[in-house]
């Protein structure tokens, strides 16, 4: 999947049906992490209930059309920790070579505590 933010809108549809549960287990096979915090400050991320607002808040840009991002959108490396934010996904595995480290649960919930729901 070119555009790993739709991945996304499937776990979250998934979800809606319940196909899975919520605290899922996620395995992440990518050349890349993918665990750019600021999913958690993606547009709409929290107030989305139905498919239909899945669908938008997944809704990025298109990079063959030479785009510009807009700020607060999903994107191809943020979708996992949107995924955790929404509590849809509680763990992930990494099978990955990429050489950065990740990014861990207390220092993201420390830097974005503003924008997480409260448990």
């Amino acid at each position: 999947m070119r555009d790993h933010n739709w991945s996304f809108a499937a776990w979250e549809v998934s979800k809606i049906e319940n196909r899975i549960q919520e605290g899922s287990l996620v395995v992440h096979v990518d050349s890349h992490f993918d665990d750019v915090p600021d999913g958690l400050v993606v547009r709409g991320l929290f107030e989305a209930k139905s498919k239909e607002d899945i669908m938008k808040v997944s809704r990025s840009y298109d990079r063959s059309l030479g785009q510009v991002p807009e700020s607060n959108l999903m994107h191809i490396d943020n979708f996992i920790w949107a995924l955790i934010g929404r509590g849809t996904i509680e763990e992930v595995i990494f099978v990955s070579r990429d050489k950065l480290e990740l990014n861990v649960l207390p220092d993201v919930r420390e830097e974005y505590a503003h924008c997480l729901p409260e448990n």
